[in-house]
């Protein structure tokens, strides 16, 4: 079931910075939480099919969980479909002769916040830096934008803010100026990074442009790579743009698009809000309460990011303004921030809400105690008379 499957999917062992799994831990994983009898025997029976394809393997304890096959199966909050999963040119027999890919559809759908606009392939990759900026044109459907993500990583040395913008014209004003760190973009590897904001006001089925800078590095060593696709007619709502130091913008040609994916947010669904206790104990569940006021008729999700790098994926369905209790346990001290939004079944995604909570250090209480040495040091007379005995 969609529960089962995503219940068991963040104890996995993953690779490729978490869009392949182990397939026989999955495997594994499922067999020992399911109760039909008929899918038992099926799982076991691949899971021996997959002992007996593999020659040798070996792992240290870092990875308890490799067996020594791994399958696509990507992280639906770190990383988007890759649709040349589904393409013939790429001759992916197993993709092709199996139904494995309609199954990643069939739950990628269900638990992954639909874009208002997006544009995911990626095969090539643009320099970001002092001297080169790129742009990308949209057009919305929606009447408000909540964030936007960027596929994006960083190569060499460089330390200045990556910064998005949003214009309306490609050289007017900002309609929002949003950067981030270096240290919160990847080294060498691409993955969607997320810049989220207040909501703002569009123009439905009008041109805004998402627009790309770094205000250091360099084209030769250090830089930001933003991901992008040869194939223009991919997205045929926008184009791609690019400047040159001082010199005036200009549409890239032959045409190509950067990779990006925006999103709207439903008024009507607002951030979700989370009660619970404000201290708890290390290694112990404890409850969350989530609700939200939404007026609307539909069935709602919950993902929640528990702040310690683990997230409840869209769990339900609920109704409306159902207070939904959740179980989490934190196994190190420190301070937390709970994050959790709402979606319904139309993709609409809410605002973040958000809760902070204290795991303190564990008291540790030394209850030994020597009477007798507590007694000598309390009559030292006594230790004299012993002392003759």
């Amino acid at each position: 079931s969609f529960e089962l499957v995503w219940g068991i999917f963040s104890s996995v062992e993953k690779f490729g910075s978490g869009n392949f799994i182990d397939f026989y831990d999955f495997l594994d994983e499922y067999y020992q939480k399911e109760s039909d009898l008929t899918i038992k025997e099926r799982l076991n029976n691949l899971m021996n099919l997959l002992s007996d394809s593999i020659i040798a393997e070996c792992h240290g304890t870092k990875y308890t969980g490799a067996y020594g096959l791994t399958i696509y199966f990507p992280d639906p909050i770190g990383w988007d479909y890759d649709e040349s999963y589904d393409s013939f040119d790429y001759g992916l027999d197993f993709s092709i002769d199996t139904l494995w890919n309609e199954l990643l559809h069939k739950y990628l759908d269900v638990i992954t916040p639909v874009p208002d606009q997006k544009q995911t392939v990626c095969d090539i990759g643009g320099v970001v830096c002092k001297q080169i900026s790129w742009a990308q044109s949209f057009k919305p459907k929606y009447s408000n934008l909540a964030r936007i993500e960027l596929k994006i990583f960083r190569r060499g040395k460089i330390q200045s803010d990556f910064s998005l913008k949003l214009r309306k014209n490609i050289d007017g004003e900002d309609l929002l100026s949003i950067s981030l760190p270096y240290n919160k973009i990847p080294s060498e590897i691409f993955k969607w990074i997320l810049f989220d904001f207040d909501d703002i006001t569009l123009t439905p089925d009008e041109s805004y442009f998402i627009v790309c800078t770094s205000n250091g590095g360099n084209n030769v060593l250090n830089y930001y790579v933003l991901g992008g696709c040869k194939d223009g007619g991919l997205y045929p709502d926008g184009e791609k743009w690019l400047k040159i130091q001082d010199n005036d913008w200009i549409e890239y040609q032959p045409s190509e698009d950067i990779c990006f994916k925006t999103y709207a947010s439903d008024p009507d669904i607002p951030g979700p809000k989370i009660s619970g206790p404000l201290k708890v104990k290390p290694g112990i569940e404890h409850e969350f309460t989530f609700k939200t006021k939404y007026s609307g008729n539909q069935e709602i999700y919950y993902l929640v990011d528990w702040g310690d790098g683990t997230c409840t994926y869209w769990t339900g369905p609920y109704l409306p303004e159902e207070d939904v209790v959740i179980k989490h346990k934190w196994s190190e001290k420190g301070s937390y921030m709970i994050r959790a939004q709402a979606r319904n079944l139309s993709g609409y995604v809410s605002d973040w809400g958000a809760f902070t909570l204290t795991v303190p250090r564990s008291k540790v209480f030394n209850f030994e105690f020597n009477f007798f040495s507590w007694l000598l040091e309390r009559f030292p007379l006594l230790e004299r008379l012993l002392n003759l005995l």
